[in-house]
């Protein structure tokens, strides 16, 4: 049985990334337009931090970016038309305290007046569910948690 709401969430979350990475581009596009006027108009010592500033933004960029392809790595595994009996990748749980599309580490995702937490299977919380059925309680933070449904 396919889930179009599976689908739909997995979608909003490739675009996201998308979006991010977008953002993340024109930044590094903006920083190479900075250090070519930055090189034509400085000489010294104010040249020498301009650069070495520069270089850990480059490098910041990076990371983030090397994050968000380990974010669509993951995201690439989840098949929307499966079926979950128990809380795995890609699965869309749903508890006393919210719902949760196991996914990628990308927050709230409001669709259809309702808000969906895209979260990692290695947070604490996905890590304390992951495994457990409909029905099960677990214990996060001081606060039992029931799963209520599971898709």
């Amino acid at each position: 049985m396919s889930s179009p709401l599976k689908k739909i969430l997995l979608e909003r979350c490739f675009s996201i990334i998308s979006e991010k990475h977008n953002r993340l581009t024109n930044n590094l596009k903006e920083l190479e337009q900075s250090a070519e006027s930055e090189s034509k108009s400085s000489m010294g010592d104010k040249y020498e931090t301009g650069r070495a500033m520069l270089h850990l933004e480059r490098e910041k960029i990076a990371n983030q970016m090397g994050e968000l392809d380990k974010m669509l790595r993951a995201l690439r595994q989840i098949n929307p038309s499966k079926d979950h009996y128990t809380v795995q990748m890609g699965s869309i749980v749903t508890c006393n305290t919210g719902i949760f599309f196991l996914s990628a580490s990308l927050g709230k995702i409001d669709l259809d007046e309702k808000s969906y937490f895209a979260i990692s299977i290695m947070s604490p919380i996905g890590q304390a569910m992951f495994g457990l059925k409909e029905g099960d309680s677990f214990q996060l933070n001081r606060q039992n948690l029931t799963i209520t449904s599971l898709i």
